[in-house]
């Protein structure tokens, strides 16, 4: 059975260089939400379309998932999963494939997330979107921490210092 691997943390945490790690030699199909925002839309989409925008492209990323995992591949989905409600919708969906299914929590000091994030908005680099401190803090605002329900469902924590 072909395998979701879906990553929850805040900007920093190392969500991508864990996906990159969890998809190295062709293992899985790794599938950036940043990427394709920035391929979409830029570095710095407008307030006022990001919603919308964003909404599309997860949208699209489902459905590329399903597609591989129809198929028999293993996917990582790189992106967030701030809300429970998000998370929820991602169960929802993966049982609606039928794929298996491993979380995977990104952890690290906030003031570390935020400093790296801060730090690759100023260097830039293909698929990076631009999030300065303020951007940063209205999302560890919005974070909802994973759910002792969620926890026992079975989440493999990835932790740095």
């Amino acid at each position: 059975m072909a395998t979701v691997h879906w990553i929850c943390g805040l900007p920093g945490t190392g969500k991508t260089t864990f996906a990159r790690q969890l998809s190295a030699g062709g293992k899985a199909v790794l599938l950036n939400h940043d990427g394709r925002m920035r391929a979409r839309h830029g570095a710095n989409p407008s307030a006022a379309i990001f919603a919308d925008a964003a909404a599309r492209v997860t949208e699209e990323l489902w459905a590329e998932a399903a597609g591989y995992l129809a198929g028999g591949r293993d996917v990582v989905l790189d992106w967030g999963f701030w809300t429970r409600a998000e998370r929820d919708d991602a169960r929802r969906r993966i049982r609606a494939i039928g794929a298996g299914s491993v979380l995977y929590q990104c952890n690290c000091p906030h003031d570390l997330a935020r400093r790296r994030t801060v730090e690759r908005t100023l260097c830039g680099g293909e698929g990076v979107l631009m999030i300065n401190a303020e951007a940063w803090d209205l999302f560890q605002a919005r974070f909802e921490p994973l759910g002792s329900d969620e926890v026992r469902a079975g989440v493999v924590v990835v932790a740095e210092d």
